[in-house]
């Protein structure tokens, strides 16, 4: 749970994205994930791995080391408990985030995580896709350029994410003046 929670804020990757992903797709040298398929429903609730939503959305997307640390102790302990349940762990299509009996997690479990959490620790309830919305809000906020944001999170254009997250540029163009007024003054 810690682990999915940690990704899904850090990558701002989509819930079947990192559902449907499997250890051979986390690059820990060059310090990314590899989006290449999102855990999907299908007829009659069964789940299935299929293509991501558009060509964009296959992209890597690049991690801190705080969130590598926490994915490398996960696989650690992954194993270990797989292992304890009699299950060995597929290596080439072995999924990250995976159930007791070593298969897709429902999407609609790490709602579930979420809202106990919430609950326990007394939290403000946001949505699962919130987490996407929040890791893109606060880059566009530190100043990081639209077409940087909207490639991380495998949107179409860079006008998806200017309409998805116009407010955060509304309220950087409120900072304008002061910037501006900043670097003038500096230069004198």
């Amino acid at each position: 749970m810690y682990a999915f929670f940690q990704l899904l804020s850090a990558s701002g990757c989509r819930q079947g994205e990192l559902l449907g992903l499997e250890w051979d797709s986390v690059d820990f040298e060059n310090e990314c994930i590899h989006i290449v398929q999102t855990l999907a429903r299908g007829e009659n609730r069964r789940l299935y791995l299929e293509q991501p939503k558009t060509k964009h959305s296959k992209r890597d997307v690049s991690l801190d080391n705080e969130t590598l640390t926490v994915l490398k102790k996960w696989k650690m302990k992954q194993k270990e408990h797989l292992f304890q349940l009699g299950i060995k762990t597929k290596e080439k299509n072995q999924l990250v985030f995976s159930n007791m009996n070593n298969d897709f997690i429902q999407l609609s479990k790490p709602r579930t995580w979420m809202l106990q959490n919430v609950k326990k620790n007394n939290l403000r309830e946001i949505t699962i896709h919130g987490f996407r919305h929040t890791h893109a809000t606060l880059l566009l906020e530190s100043g990081l350029q639209p077409k940087t944001v909207s490639e991380r999170l495998g949107h179409t254009s860079t006008q998806i994410t200017n309409d998805l997250y116009g407010h955060v540029t509304k309220k950087m163009e409120k900072e304008v003046p002061k910037v501006f007024s900043s670097i003038m003054n500096s230069k004198n």
